[in-house]
C-alpha cells in the first residue's frame, strides 16, 4: 500500500517465544529519510490492527512525518502464537518490548532517542509500566487508556453468570489448568464479559468501517483475567520517565473520565490531558469530531517531541 506521503509494509518481529513471530505494519513517511522518529503501538483488548489502526499510521506518517510499527500481540490477528486470543496482560508488554528491542538495534531506520510508544484502551497497562521504566523513551501517547487496572475492574459490569466463572477461571489458572472462555463483547444486560452500552455498536462499527465483519470473530475472553486487571491501582505516573499525552472522551462508558483526570492531577506535570467530546470508541473512527482532535492533539505532541 502507497501514496505519495507514506509506504506501509508488512514484517515479521521475532517474539519472546522461540519460532513465534509478531506480524506488524510499518508504515515510513515519504517525505523524509530515514533513520525516522517512530512510534511502537498495539492494539487494545481483543481487538486486532486491522480493525482500526491503519488510520493511526498514516496520520502519523503523513502529518507528523513519524515511521510506525503497529503490530498483533502474539495470539491475535497473522501473529503466532500457540493459544489465540488469550487476553495475557505480562505477554502483551513483552510483545512492546521485543519491537522495541527490533527497533533499537536498526539505527539506519530509526532515531534511537525518538522512540515513542502508543497505546490504545487496554494498551495502556503495559505502555503505562514501560513509560515509567524506560528512561530512553522519548515519549508515550495513550488514547483512552487503561491506567488505573482496579478503576477499570470496579467500572465493569459483570453479571453474576459471568463472575461465578471469572472466579472458577482464575481458580483452574492458579492450579494449572485450562482456561474457561465466555462471550468478550455483547450488548448491555447480555452474557458477556464487556457489555456497557458503547462496546457492542463499537467493535462492530470499528470493524464494519474496516471491511471486516465482527460477527464472524471469535469474541472470547477468560473471564478470570479480571483478577489480573484488579491487581493493581492507578499508575503513579509522576514517575514516568518521558512526557506522556492521554488523550480521553468525556463520555467514555469504558474507562471513565475521572480516573484518567486523577491520573493526570497526580502526576504533577508528566502527563498532558486533551479530553475529546465524545466516548471511547468516537476517538478511534474517522468521520467525527472525537477523531479529528485526537489525532490533531497527538500531531501537535509528537512535534514537540522532535
Amino acid at each position: 500500500m502507497s501514496n505519495t506521503k507514506y509506504t506501509r509494509e508488512t514484517i515479521k518481529i521475532p517474539s519472546v517465544e522461540e519460532g513465534i513471530e509478531l506480524d506488524v505494519w510499518f508504515y515510513r513517511p515519504s517525505v523524509s529519510a530515514a533513520p525516522y522518529p517512530v512510534i511502537i503501538a498495539g492494539h487494545g483488548a481483543t481487538l486486532i490492527k486491522e480493525a482500526g489502526l491503519d488510520a493511526f499510521g498514516r496520520r502519523w506518517a503523513e502529518d507528523a512525518q513519524y515511521a510506525s510499527l503497529i503490530f498483533d500481540y502474539r495470539g491475535f490477528g497473522p501473529s503466532g502464537g500457540k493459544v489465540r486470543e488469550l487476553l495475557d496482560i505480562t505477554q502483551q508488554r513483552q510483545d512492546y518490548e521485543s519491537v522495541l528491542k527490533w527497533a533499537r538495534a536498526r539505527p539506519d531506520l530509526f532515531r534511537a532517542n525518538k522512540i515513542v510508544l502508543g497505546a490504545i484502551s487496554l494498551s495502556g497497562i503495559p505502555v503505562g509500566e514501560l513509560a515509567m521504566r524506560d528512561a530512553a523513551l522519548a515519549g508515550a501517547i495513550a488514547q483512552c487508556p487503561v491506567l488505573d487496572r482496579l478503576g477499570l475492574a470496579l467500572d465493569t459490569p459483570i453479571n453474576s453468570r459471568i463472575a461465578f466463572w471469572a472466579v472458577v477461571d482464575g481458580l483452574r489458572w492458579l492450579c494449572g489448568f485450562s482456561r474457561i472462555w465466555v462471550p468478550a463483547i455483547g450488548k448491555p444486560g447480555s452474557y458477556a464479559w464487556e457489555t456497557v452500552p458503547s462496546a457492542f455498536d463499537g467493535f462492530t462499527k470499528l470493524y464494519d468501517q474496516n471491511g471486516l465483519d465482527f460477527s464472524k470473530t471469535r469474541n472470547a475472553v477468560c473471564p478470570g483475567t479480571i483478577f489480573a486487571l484488579a491487581s493493581r491501582k492507578a499508575y503513579p505516573l509522576k514517575t514516568a520517565k518521558c512526557p506522556v499525552l492521554v488523550v480521553a472522551g468525556k463520555t467514555d462508558d469504558i474507562v471513565k473520565l475521572h480516573r484518567l483526570e486523577s491520573i493526570a492531577k497526580a502526576a504533577e506535570g508528566r502527563v498532558e490531558l486533551y479530553v475529546t467530546p465524545g466516548g471511547h470508541f468516537d476517538l478511534l473512527m474517522p468521520g467525527n469530531e472525537s477523531f479529528d482532535l485526537n489525532i490533531e492533539a497527538q500531531i501537535a505532541f509528537l512535534r514537540k517531541l522532535l
